[in-house]
């Protein structure tokens, strides 16, 4: 028998992996962001979705109507007192990192804009409390010898 597209065949396709989990998803509000998100609340998880405002009007995730599915925040990821205030409080079980900034190489010779992109081990590095921390990157298998 074909499976169909329903959310319970989503589920058993990942073992339900994602179903009540709370996940945070940074660049939420751009194209492969919004339906990242999109597709992890059709699988059940709680989304908490970090980003800037939508790169464009309109934008997927005006359309797929996120703003009223899942928890959104208005932060740049480069702040990472904010993010760690983020991380503190909502707790994510699952990090999925997408948000940065587009370049255009063609216009961006020469321009290394470090600040435009944070790498998805610093983000969880310098966001959460050390506690969170350790939980977090012991997920991973990282030793990382917090104090």
């Amino acid at each position: 028998m074909p499976r169909g597209n329903s959310g319970d065949d989503m589920n058993e396709l990942f073992n339900g992996v994602y179903k009540g989990q709370r996940v945070l998803v940074t660049g939420h509000t751009g194209f492969k962001g919004s339906w990242l998100s999109f597709w992890l609340t059709s699988l059940g998880a709680e989304v908490i979705g970090v980003s800037l405002d939508p790169p464009t009007s309109p934008s997927n995730f005006e359309v797929l109507g996120l703003k009223d599915r899942i928890k959104h925040l208005r932060c740049d990821t480069r702040n990472l007192d904010e993010l760690k205030k983020i991380f503190d409080e909502n707790k994510p079980a699952i990090v999925f990192h997408l948000a940065a900034q587009a370049i255009d190489v063609r216009h961006q010779r020469g321009r290394d804009d470090q600040h435009s992109r944070v790498h998805p081990q610093h983000l969880v590095c310098q966001s959460g409390s050390d506690d969170y921390q350790r939980q977090v990157l012991s997920e991973f298998g990282m030793d990382v010898g917090l104090s």
